[in-house]
């Protein structure tokens, strides 16, 4: 315990002796150094090569050589995916309530082969 509270002391100290080395901006200061800081990291990011090209896009950033006919194919693929998984899902959900009903229509059928076997009597309590 007295080494934890010991490291604690000796953390609070260096924060101490770093705050009076260099204090820290506080207030408006500290708003505009930090919107400095974003600044600069954006820049940076949008300057680094990594950035040029959008990866399978085959252009620069913005679209490069595409063409209309492109354009339009590239619309066409991404309707037909999404009604294909359409499908997919529709198929899948069709199943689930033809199993559903499948079992609805077997409980029933126990349902009437008991009502088939005459009434039914609900012994009294004794």
């Amino acid at each position: 315990m007295e080494h934890k509270q010991e490291r604690k002391r000796h953390a609070a100290e260096q924060r101490e002796a770093l705050d009076e080395l260099l204090p820290r901006a506080s207030g408006r200061d500290a708003i505009i150094e930090n919107k400095l800081a974003r600044r600069e990291e954006t820049r940076a990011r949008d300057a680094s090569p990594d950035r040029a090209f959008i990866p399978g896009g085959g252009g620069d950033m913005l679209g490069g050589d595409d063409s209309f006919a492109a354009a339009k194919a590239r619309e066409a693929r991404s309707k037909a995916m999404h009604n294909s998984r359409h499908m997919v899902k529709r198929e899948a959900l069709m199943a689930r309530v033809a199993d559903e009903q499948a079992k609805e229509d077997a409980k029933m059928a126990q349902f009437r082969a008991l009502l088939g076997q005459g009434p039914i009597t609900i012994a009294k309590r004794g």
